[in-house]
């Protein structure tokens, strides 16, 4: 389940649903990784997205609450995270998980059945077929109606 976790991103809308450090939806990685340092110094680690975002700065911007003011040497990090975010904003969208596999962005469900495979064939198995049956049968009735619909979200 490891692999399918790490290949899954987050796209803020509302930003409510979405933990601003730990969860993976700017950038290549979480933002506690990406930004340790900064991460160390937040007055609030498990915040959302939208707890983060101030509507009240202009337009809408980014209030890193921080337990201290930065140092010096802190400053060019927090530029480096500010940049970063500079061309998201909260909107009135819902949040929504993008598939990282592929050359799109799009959530497919041919990767959900392999990254999932193994529990969508037990729950199969032990729903429709008693808990009897081959894996593989399993498999075909929950591929044969998941290809109705190429598409998640």
């Amino acid at each position: 389940m490891g692999w399918c976790w790490n290949n899954m991103k987050f796209k803020a809308g509302r930003g409510n649903k979405i933990m601003f450090w730990t969860d993976h939806w700017c950038g290549n990685e979480a933002l506690s990784q990406a930004f340790p340092q900064i991460f160390a110094l937040a007055a609030c680690r498990n915040a959302s997205v939208d707890e983060v975002w101030d509507p009240r700065l202009g337009q809408g911007g980014w209030n890193l609450s921080l337990v201290r003011d930065s140092n010096d040497w802190e400053l060019g990090l927090i530029e480096d995270l500010l940049f970063l975010l500079r061309d998201i904003k909260v909107t009135p969208e819902e949040d929504s998980v993008l598939w990282k596999g592929g050359d799109t962005d799009n959530f497919r469900i041919r990767g959900l059945t392999i990254c999932w495979q193994p529990l969508i064939l037990l729950f199969f198995r032990e729903k429709y077929l008693g808990g009897y049956g081959p894996i593989q049968s399993g498999f075909l009735c929950v591929g044969g109606y998941l290809g109705k619909n190429p598409h998640i979200g």
